[in-house]
């Protein structure tokens, strides 16, 4: 085997680090490239989007003018001979051609291309003046053929829009010459470049070169297909209207939906191309020879030192003294030097701190146990041997080789550990152990202990394969540690389920409903003391008339759902109580259970039905004297009186009218009685408005707030409310039950009309304010419903009409009569927004 040199080692490495360098230049040089290739297209790019906004603010600025233009009074007015005027004068300083003026449906009513009041063309058909109707915005046309006049244009609309409605639309027309300048060139700027607006038909606008060959022609269909649905890119090797290879670079108008695009020659952009890539590559190949140049010098300097080093090292070998005759100028290899010079000194020192670790060793309170990978050299601090069972080292070297006979190691939770599992087994293998607690049981004497075991192996000392040379295991007897903290475990588990401090009770049960546990709450609320309920089941402490439901809740429990139901439950006094339970299983079987009491609640409930039926008796007493005067008001005897009276003047026609004196007198005698029906029906009314009732001063926005509970709790529809409730409102003087009653049935007509017309969540919207003018409590309350029309609103107060398929129809008509003898009035507001609005009014109190 020919050995190498250190120098031709170097040399090898300069060229394996020279050709990676050679191969990243010339990827550096493609790289290069494609960066310059990109940041001349970048450029191309900016330069289109510079061209883009020129004209995007040109345009924007004919229909800011435009917009100026219409918002003129004599728009308003309809002065459009005026307008037309005006829009002449306007003309002379912008570039338009014409001015012309629509209704929506396109007629044109102006246009300063003809005189005002000439015929005009419709110009319904125009897709610039669709978009205007359509989205009330600003539109800038294509470029169109004129229909008045010859040539190309371009129209600029705006919508002229008064009290939220389209009433015109306004738009001006210019040739699209006018662009033209914003596209020649410009001084510095080379003349074969080319710039172009297309519009979104893809036919040329204006052009830089030959603007007047171009203008109204179609462009390619290739160029349209590479620019549609895109806002802007480049389009590399495309060929120009006069046959030149450019690179062009478009950009979308965003106002317009047009395209501009700059055409630079191929030629232009390559040739600036190739210069970047002869220099990149030039100052690439320059930089690696001076490298590798470098390197070659380099190498020398540091083999000398490495020779040197060498010779040290073969002294230190044969147990010569170190001498370095000229110590070396690297950093490194100085150090290597110092190194060495000290490394017999090193393995004496070694010796005697070994011999010191060794006294540590024996002398820890932990257990410590070292092996060797075959375990066949095992060794044992006395700390150890007295945790194994063992007085001596020589006994638990015979033991070990058996260990299986003395010994058995199980997990905390009891599951038997394999021998291969053991600790040190499983350090011998590479692995690492840190806080393994383990039961060990001595089989011979009966003990056993909690250990927790943990590696000590240095990695450094491995060897090479992943496993340590020399095993180290540390021991730490935690007993009596387990044993205090699972004591506490308990404890805790038992005072976290107790809680003492709720309010609400809280119950431990097994899976069939036995009680194990419950807090002094809980204990309180059924009257039991822990220990009498202890044992008992739900169905001890539930009345008899919810103990058939207490195996439905418990079969709901499954899959860990929370159960909440209401349950009345018997004390052991025999009193019974409603509660609310939120019922719950447990992992590990068991059911807890959440009791709060309700019966204050339920109370309050009962109250609330109680005032509930209060009024509708009210309302019932109200009917019957309503029903009264009907009666009255339909049978009564005036009328019998001017039916007999009208048949005997009809009597007195037949025959001929012999007797005038007593035709005048059957009249005048009709005409009596029917007055005086009027005057029944007058007192009859005044008697239900003026007969004695309880009034009082109340707060109407408290009494707003019964009413909806009321109506809440008697409608099974859900429905939302605003409140618009005045604040510091004064009370009113009234009865309440009666004004309650108005307010209920105002709200359930609305949830009804809102329901019935499909609405999926009823919106009732109540407001109160004060009208100052009366000295009045003012209420409107309005729902999201169909609302009504204007027939049925004239009659919506009658007695007996109704729209509902079910009610007499005398709601409406009572609560207008209990507003009324309160000094008040109720009415319905027609067209008053979406949905039905009704109002009332109540006196304030004195």
């Amino acid at each position: 085997m020919v050995l190498q040199s250190l120098r031709s080692y170097l040399v090898a490495l300069v060229v394996a680090v020279a050709l990676p360098l050679l191969v990243f230049s010339l990827m550096q040089v493609r790289d290069s490239a494609r960066r310059h290739r990109a940041a001349i297209e970048e450029g191309l790019l900016n330069t289109s989007r510079a061209w883009a906004v020129a004209v995007e603010r040109q345009l924007q600025a004919n229909v800011a003018s435009l917009t100026a233009l219409g918002a003129s009074t004599h728009l308003d007015s309809g002065d459009l001979s005026t307008f037309y005027k005006e829009a002449m004068r306007a003309r002379t300083h912008q570039p338009w051609s014409s001015i012309w003026l629509c209704d929506p449906t396109g007629r044109q009513l102006l246009s300063l291309m003809r005189p005002y009041g000439a015929e005009l063309p419709t110009l319904a058909d125009r897709s610039y003046f669709k978009e205007v109707v359509r989205s009330e915005r600003p539109a800038i046309s294509d470029l169109f053929a004129g229909r008045l006049t010859a040539g190309h244009y371009i129209a600029v609309a705006v919508p002229i829009v008064r009290d939220g409605k389209l009433k015109y639309v306004l738009a001006a027309g210019f040739r699209p010459e006018t662009l033209s300048s914003r596209v020649a060139p410009q001084g510095g700027e080379s003349a074969a470049r080319v710039v172009s607006i297309v519009d979104g038909d893809g036919t040329f606008v204006t052009r830089s070169r030959d603007p007047e060959k171009w203008i109204g022609r179609r462009a390619p269909e290739t160029y349209i297909r590479a620019i549609s649905n895109k806002s802007e890119g480049i389009i590399s090797g495309a060929t120009t209207l006069e046959g030149e290879t450019v690179h062009v670079a478009f950009n979308r108008l965003s106002g317009s939906g047009w395209f501009i695009d700059l055409g630079v020659p191929s030629a232009e952009v390559e040739r600036e191309l190739q210069l970047v890539l002869w220099q990149t590559a030039i100052l690439g190949l320059v930089l690696l020879l001076m490298a590798m140049g470098a390197a070659v010098v380099l190498g020398r300097r540091i083999a000398q030192p490495i020779m040197a080093l060498a010779a040290v090292a073969g002294d230190i070998a044969g147990g010569k003294a170190v001498e370095l005759r000229k110590a070396p100028r690297v950093k490194e290899l100085r150090a290597l030097a110092e190194a060495l010079r000290n490394t017999a000194g090193a393995t004496l020192e070694r010796d005697r701190l070994a011999s010191e670790l060794r006294l540590i060793f024996d002398n820890l309170r932990e257990g410590l146990v070292t092996s060797t990978p075959d375990g066949k050299s095992v060794h044992w601090n006395a700390a150890a041997l007295q945790m194994h069972g063992f007085a001596t080292a020589m006994e638990a070297g015979v033991a070990i080789r058996d260990p299986q006979r003395l010994f058995a190691i199980a997990t905390l939770d009891g599951e038997t550990v394999p021998f291969e599992q053991w600790p040190l087994q499983r350090i011998l293998h590479g692995e690492t152990v840190r806080d393994l607690e383990l039961v060990v049981r001595r089989l011979d004497k009966g003990w056993e202990r909690i250990y927790d075991y943990a590696d000590g192996a240095d990695g450094a000392a491995g060897d090479g394969k992943g496993k340590p040379r020399l095993a180290l295991v540390s021991i730490s007897d935690i007993t009596e540690r387990k044993r205090a903290e699972l004591a506490l475990r308990r404890s805790e588990e038992r005072f976290r389920l107790l809680v003492e401090q709720t309010v609400d009770g809280i119950f431990l049960t097994d899976a069939q409903g036995r009680f194990l546990d419950a807090n002094s709450a809980g204990c309180g609320m059924l009257g039991y003391a822990l220990d009498e309920l202890v044992g008992m089941g739900f169905v001890d402490v539930v009345a008899p008339q919810d103990a058939p439901r207490i195996a439905q809740d418990l079969a709901r429990l499954e899959g860990g759902v929370i159960v909440h139901s209401e349950w009345c439950f018997r004390r052991k006094d025999g009193s019974q109580f409603y509660g609310e339970s939120a019922l719950r299983q447990l992992p590990d079987g068991r059911l807890q259970s959440i009791l709060r009491d309700i019966s204050e609640r339920r109370q309050v409930e009962a109250a609330l039905r109680e005032r509930r039926a209060q009024m509708q008796e009210l309302q019932q007493l109200q009917v019957a004297s309503l029903t009264a005067a009907a009666i009255a008001h339909e049978l009564g005897q005036p009328l019998n009186a001017v039916a007999s009276y009208t048949e005997a003047a009809l009597q007195l026609l037949q025959a001929g009218n012999t007797k005038p004196d007593r035709l005048e007198y059957a009249l005048q005698s009709a005409t009596e009685q029917a007055q005086r029906a009027g005057r029944v029906v007058r007192e009859l009314l005044h008697f239900l408005g003026t007969r004695e009732h309880s009034l009082e001063a109340f707060d109407l926005n408290a009494a707003i707030r019964r009413a909806l509970a009321i109506t809440r709790s008697a409608t099974v529809s859900e429905f939302g409310t605003h409140l618009e409730l005045a604040p510091g409102l004064k009370p009113v003087f009234a009865n309440i039950l009666q004004v309650e009653k108005v307010l209920v049935n105002l709200l359930s007509n609305a949830v009804e009309a809102t329901r019935s017309g499909g609405v999926a969540l009823p919106a009732v919207t109540i407001t109160i304010r004060t009208a100052a003018e009366s000295h009045m409590a003012h209420v409107l309350v309005r729902d999201s419903g169909p609302g009504l029309d204007e027939a049925t609103a004239r009659r919506v107060f009658e007695p007996f009409y109704t729209t509902k398929r079910q009610g007499i129809g005398m709601g409406l008509a009572i609560s207008r009569a209990l507003i009324e003898a309160h000094g008040g009035k109720l009415w319905f507001e027609l067209d008053a927004g979406p949905g039905a609005a009704f109002h009332f009014t109540l006196p304030f109190a004195k």
